[in-house]
């Protein structure tokens, strides 16, 4: 060894006594440390890796709490203390290594590198108990920090980078505290799959670019809050079966143009997800998510250039929030989704909301916002849900969402309100019916309104009776009495001449007989359920056709009295 290397030594064992720093870099300023091409430093600014680990591993060293902190070195060398137990902490205050740090399967207290810069740096299944920071720290080669254990973890405003693969790697990590990630600059995979955060796992202001696929990869992590607001990510987020208490993107901007630019696949939220003034370019994807709390998208921008700019199938949300929401191009998918209350303006959008293009098997609670008092505006929303391919190149009408949409309608006492929505899905159900049906499915449209408008069947007896008094008018000469000793009747010509003529509607009749009364008899004719003896007085016996006539009209008049009784009943109405 030197003398050199032994007074630096000396120096060494002293601050590790007293906790001072130890500053390579006396009377230059925290801006200047780490200025220029560190190769250049002079040797005073050196230490060797070996030294550290001598200083470290020296039998009954005395340690200060604060531990070895060193300042404004360069650090030839490799560090390397995998499997070491280390007596305290470590801090390298804007130092430059030569090599990456390595302090796999080790246990340290506490360990720093702020404002450094490392070439690379593996604290892999290394066990911390204070915690790890980086924070404004410059890594170019990756941070390999798998299956770590440690109580903080700051990279606050550190620029992580790895041109080979993954520049931050935090798979399976345990944080017993934060996780603080704010401004973090990371180009290529940060990846956190099965993380685990007590507290929170904050990531505010992040700018994260992965141009090969995924940007942040969060899949079964689990953390209290995970924050996310103002990240710039060039990637996608992939969070797949994420469990957090709540989670925030407020004013993100994601864009990925290669596929999905969120997956929260999946993932569980015990309360929250602010989504305001996101901004995404790319498919945001929820399948299966559980949010206790407000899923809120107020002011948000998605865009997909094809397919689905936001699915949410099969997901369960106590409170879905679309005010003000753009989707400018792509469509919302709510399949099977459950959602106690749907929010939406309270006023109508001049954009309007956004195309549906799935709704079945969707179970609606509730809805707040213009839509409830804008029956038009919902059944126009719902004509944009894309219809579902059926057998073959048929296509069938899915009516179900149209009837969740009336049931909350008539929850809130606007029974008419519902009843109309689920007359206009009715008839859309009769447009893309098979021919052999579709006949039948329009007949009974107008005739009683699909069972929601019975009342139709009013104006067909009305039109019946018209039919049956004009002809009776008309043709009254074809009718005559029912009773035989009324079929004929003595008449007194203007001679005083006695006559016995057959007795018809439009001749004398006996004075005892009741008058045939057009109008009357196809009253009797037309609404069957009313008898004012006239059908039972008078009969047709010189018209095959008019018997034939009033025949069909008394049968369609009981199927119209049938369908009316039925649809006042609801018997009609196949929900």
């Amino acid at each position: 060894m030197t003398a050199n290397s032994v007074k630096i030594k000396d120096r060494l064992l002293k601050a590790l006594a007293s906790g001072e720093i130890i500053n390579f870099a006396p009377g230059v300023s925290n801006d200047d440390v780490l200025s220029g091409d560190p190769s250049s430093w002079r040797v005073h600014r050196r230490l060797s890796a070996t030294l550290i680990r001598d200083v470290l591993f020296t039998p009954e060293v005395s340690v200060d709490p604060q531990g070895l902190r060193i300042r404004g070195a360069f650090i030839t060398g490799r560090i390397d203390f995998s499997y070491a137990t280390l007596p305290c902490r470590i801090e390298f205050d804007r130092c430059s290594f030569e090599d990456a740090p390595i302090f796999d399967n080790a246990s340290l207290i506490e360990l720093s590198f702020n404002n450094s810069i490392l070439p690379g740096l593996s604290v892999s299944s290394t066990t911390i108990k204070g915690g790890l920071y980086l924070e404004d720290a410059l890594c170019e080669g990756g941070c390999w920090l798998s299956s770590l254990r440690t109580g903080t973890l700051s990279l606050y405003g550190a620029s992580i980078s790895n041109s080979d693969g993954e520049a931050l790697d935090l798979d399976r990590a345990v944080v017993d505290g934060n996780a603080i990630l704010n401004n973090l600059e990371g180009t290529g995979k940060v990846s956190a799959r099965g993380l685990h955060v007590s507290g929170d796992l904050d990531l505010t202001g992040a700018n994260l670019a992965n141009t090969q696929g995924i940007a942040l990869h969060l899949t079964e992590a689990v953390v209290e809050n995970l924050t996310l607001d103002g990240v710039r990510v060039v990637g996608q987020i992939f969070a797949q079966g994420v469990r957090a208490r709540n989670i925030s993107l407020v004013g993100a901007r994601i864009f990925n143009l290669i596929g999905d630019a969120i997956s929260f696949d999946g993932a569980i939220i015990d309360r929250s997800v602010y989504l305001s003034h996101l901004n995404v370019i790319g498919q945001f994807r929820a399948l299966g998510m559980v949010c206790g709390g407000q899923f809120a998208l107020q002011g948000a921008t998605l865009f997909a250039s094809s397919g689905h700019a936001l699915r949410l199938d099969r997901t369960t949300i106590d409170t879905l929030i679309l005010d003000e929401l753009l989707i400018p191009d792509g469509s919302l998918t709510l399949a099977f989704a459950i959602i106690q209350i749907l929010r939406v303006d309270k006023d109508r959008p001049k954009v309007g909301l956004p195309s549906l293009a799935s709704a079945e098997g969707l179970a609606l609670g509730a809805i707040y916002g213009f839509l409830l008092r804008d029956r038009k505006t919902a059944c126009e929303w719902l004509d944009t849900i894309g219809r579902v391919p059926d057998t073959g190149n048929q296509r069938k009408f899915v009516a179900q969402p149209w009837r969740e949409f009336a049931k909350t309608y008539e929850q809130v006492g606007q029974p008419e309100d519902g009843r109309w929505l689920r007359y206009q899905a009715a008839k859309r159900t009769t447009k893309v019916a098979p021919a052999t049906s579709k006949v039948v499915r329009k007949a009974y449209g107008w005739v009683v309104g699909y069972g929601y408008y019975p009342a139709l069947v009013v104006p067909w007896m009305a039109a019946l009776w018209l039919i049956v008094f004009i002809v009776c008018s008309i043709f009254s000469s074809a009718f005559t009495p029912t009773l035989p000793s009324a079929t004929t009747t003595i008449v007194t010509d203007s001679n005083n001449q006695k006559e016995q003529i057959q007795t018809t509607g439009s001749t004398q009749r006996p004075l005892s007989y009741p008058a045939f009364t057009p109008a009357l008899f196809a009253l009797d004719a037309a609404v069957p359920a009313v008898s004012t003896g006239q059908s039972s007085a008078w009969r047709v016996t010189e018209s095959i056709w008019i018997s034939i006539l009033l025949a069909a009209v008394k049968g369609f008049s009981w199927v119209l009295v049938a369908l009316l009784l039925s649809g006042i009943s609801g018997l009609l109405r196949k929900d």
